[in-house]
């Protein structure tokens, strides 16, 4: 219809050729989509009949209503199904990483306690040498330092620590 009446503009005078030409050109692009359209639904109607077992192609027409069942009543918990997702559930695992990094980060600026003891031979004369090594170790980020440590021997006989 329009591309008739752009012709016809054309033809008066009062009409571009680029515009009609323009025009026809659009009128064969939509004619030749409409031929292509059928063809597709000849094609998905057989693809159709060789699905359902039909030896020879033919003409089917569905007719009838489309009943949809009532949505259920108690609506569905859409967090329990998302939480289930693997997409979710990875993202979720690199949270918690994240976490966890921050925490080893904090790590460091608290202190540490360790308590070592160890049997060595160097000793004063006439005592059993004992070596206790507590230790404090405060972040050197604040104090920049490292705690002391303490070493204590044993006299026999006397029970006391040195």
């Amino acid at each position: 219809m329009n591309a008739q009446m752009i012709d016809l503009r054309y033809k008066s005078g009062s009409e571009s050729k680029g515009n009609n030409m323009n025009t026809q050109a659009q009128f064969l692009q939509a004619t030749v989509g409409l031929d292509q359209a059928s063809r597709d639904i000849q094609v998905a109607q057989q693809q159709l009949s060789q699905v359902l077992g039909f030896d020879e192609f033919k003409t089917l027409a569905a007719t009838g209503t489309w009943d949809v069942p009532p949505v259920p009543t108690p609506h569905p918990d859409f967090m329990t199904m998302l939480v289930k997702l693997p997409q979710i559930r990875a993202q979720e695992a690199v949270v918690e990483q994240a976490q966890a990094a921050i925490k080893l980060a904090h790590s460091t600026l608290w202190p540490t306690l360790s308590l070592n003891y160890s049997k060595g031979t160097e000793a004063p004369p006439n005592s059993l040498p004992v070596h206790f090594g507590p230790s404090r170790e405060l972040p050197t980020i604040l104090f920049l330092a490292d705690g002391p440590t303490i070493h204590l021997y044993r006299l026999p006989g006397r029970g006391t620590l040195l």
